[in-house]
């Protein structure tokens, strides 16, 4: 019988970006582990010309464990100093087995191997993000969790690499903090094609938690040369494609429309909160096409640019976000934005996956 007793030490550092994030996870990992569990030390410094002193105390300890090391890359400073570290703990130090539990990942929009078009001028792009996942293999990464990832390619790129992926799925956590507003006036609504398997995801949690059949409707996105977007005009065509596409996994799948919106409550759910921009342009279209008032839930709280300034502008009923990035004391609301955490989530996924890695070691 495999137990708690036979999992090997594990070394755990609470890494870069959101120490806040680390310790909720690993707090709720010690009753698995039957232990009180700590993180090791890493000073993050700087040398005076601005290079990297990072260092890693008592650094011997690291040697043939399985290491876990959190970050939060909400900017290049942390995915640097995260590519740092790590390296050495691999290469220097001779850890067995890194786990990178990454909350937020950078470059997540930037995935296009291929030219876009835009406008009808073609659009070349670097694919940072499938070239921040081969760094991380050449660093000695083995094992990458994350938080509703942006772009599918990540979990491909892992595999290409041989990186071991899992991703923490917060539908059913939405659904749970959706439930105390939903009535059968209800609806959710994709705000772009990105996002529709996400929502019906939502919906189908929410129809485990409830005796609700929630509809969900969908619309499009553009976006413009200067990565503003905007509601698309759809033709039938396009409409019908997606349909069909989609109601193959969920029936109760729509158009959304003015007939689909008007005098219901509306749900938007999306991955990220940044400039809430796009959020704002779909919430007014919602409310012009007659919506009674409209939700909003996403995982990531980015919080860049005029995000303030939508938030207080009371457009939304309530506004639901993720603790994958720190929220510091400029970017707390006075209780406008209600939260969730995914930290136990987290632990639950880690567990097994480091429980998994103690099979293959012993």
């Amino acid at each position: 019988m495999f137990n708690s007793k036979d999992l090997p030490d594990c070394v755990f550092y609470s890494g870069s970006g959101h120490f806040e994030y680390a310790e909720k996870v690993i707090k709720s990992l010690e009753p698995k582990f039957k232990k009180e569990l700590s993180f090791e030390n890493t000073n993050f410094e700087k040398y005076p010309d601005g290079e990297f002193a990072n260092r890693i105390v008592n650094p011997e300890r690291i040697k043939d464990k399985i290491v876990v090391y959190f970050c939060s890359l909400y900017s290049e400073e942390l995915y640097r100093e995260t590519t740092d570290i790590v390296s050495a703990m691999k290469q220097q130090y001779g850890a067995k087995h890194i786990i990178l539990v990454v909350s937020f990942m950078i470059y997540r929009r930037q995935d296009h191997e291929e030219n876009k078009i835009i406008n009808n001028i073609k659009i070349s792009e670097i694919p940072r993000l499938k070239y921040a996942i081969k760094s991380f293999k050449d660093i000695g990464v083995d094992e990458i969790i994350t938080v509703t990832p942006h772009s599918k390619k990540m979990a491909k790129w892992c595999l290409e690499y041989g990186i071991g992926f899992t991703e923490i799925d917060t539908s059913m956590i939405i659904a749970e903090k959706f439930k105390i507003y939903l009535d059968d006036n209800s609806a959710l609504i994709s705000p772009d094609a990105g996002s529709i398997e996400r929502v019906i995801e939502v919906a189908k949690s929410i129809d485990k938690l409830t005796s609700l059949k929630i509809p969900v409707g969908f619309f499009l996105k553009t976006r413009g040369l200067d990565h503003n977007s905007g509601i698309k005009n759809c033709d039938d065509n396009e409409v019908q494609c997606i349909l069909e596409k989609y109601r193959k996994i969920y029936s109760n799948f729509y158009y959304a429309d003015e007939s689909f919106v008007k005098n219901k409550k509306v749900f938007l759910v999306d991955d990220e909160a940044a400039t809430f921009n796009t959020a704002k342009d779909v919430a007014n279209y919602l409310i012009f096409l007659g919506a009674l008032c409209v939700y909003y839930a996403a995982t990531h709280p980015v919080l860049i640019g005029t995000w303030r300034y939508i938030v207080d502008s009371g457009i939304f009923q309530t506004i639901i976000l993720g603790d994958t990035i720190p929220r510091p004391y400029k970017k707390q609301t006075g209780g406008k934005i209600d939260t969730f955490s995914t930290a136990d989530q987290m632990a639950y996924h880690l567990y097994l996956i480091i429980l998994a890695i103690s099979k293959k070691l012993l």
